[in-house]
């Protein structure tokens, strides 16, 4: 231990050539008041924008949950047929297909 405490002395030494001591003086205080209320200013108004974010944000996700739980009003048979009604339905709509193709309007059977 004794013979790092000339290295840390040495370290010091070179720390306090290369950094001068401030001399304090009339301004001093009000100086520091104004450095830090600066960063103060800064910080609330990060802190402000930060808020809008997080109130826009639960707007928005409250917006989002009302409208999916929020019964459609119009009645698709997409969201309330069965498969086999839907099968029923194409199923339908082909043999019309192919029957019109077979008969062409006007002509005679």
């Amino acid at each position: 231990m004794s013979r790092l405490e000339p290295r840390l002395d040495a370290i010091f030494r070179a720390y306090r050539e290369a950094v001068p001591e401030p001399e304090p003086g009339p301004q001093f205080m009000p100086g520091l008041w104004e450095r830090i209320e600066a960063r103060r200013r800064y910080t609330w108004r990060m802190r402000r924008w930060a808020g809008g974010f997080v109130t826009a944000a639960v707007a928005l996700c409250t917006l989002m949950a009302a409208f999916l739980i929020w019964p459609s009003s119009s009645n698709s048979t997409v969201y309330t047929s069965t498969y086999i009604d839907l099968l029923r339905d194409e199923m339908a709509i082909a043999y019309l297909v192919d029957a019109s193709l077979e008969a062409p309007d006007g002509a005679e059977q």
